[in-house]
């Protein structure tokens, strides 16, 4: 029997850029989640049947932070938080105070390559 797909919370206000980011991982075999808000992706992850893998989160969504956001998921989660990516338009803006709560700070643009790179590293860990 073939192992179930990993599933992704991928939360990302930017229609364009979440829709690349689930292409991505689509492509490489795994399920998303998706939001579009902080609220969203609290739903998704308290409705979903099984928690998510790994969280890839924006840093600046309409309602919250990623890290406003990471906090709020690891209430919900019991403490116990999946690997996460930070995905931020301006890593200074982030790196003194939330990034290192983040496993991972993917600077945009990125690459695929360097999306994928990160993306295997933690969902293989």
């Amino acid at each position: 029997m073939a192992p179930s797909p990993k599933i992704i919370l991928v939360v990302e206000d930017d229609p364009t850029m979440r829709a690349i980011v689930i292409r991505v991982l689509e492509r490489d075999g795994m399920m998303t989640l998706t939001a579009e808000s902080g609220a969203d992706a609290l739903t998704r992850v308290r409705e979903a049947d099984v928690p998510p893998a790994v969280l890839i989160i924006d840093y600046t969504l309409p309602d919250m932070t990623g890290g406003e956001l990471l906090t709020r998921l690891e209430t919900s989660m019991g403490g116990d938080l999946p690997p996460t990516i930070l995905l931020t338009g301006s890593v200074e803006e982030v790196e003194h105070v939330d990034a290192k709560r983040f496993d991972r700070v993917l600077g945009k643009p990125f690459s695929l390559g360097e999306l994928e790179a990160h993306i295997a590293a933690l969902v293989d860990s």
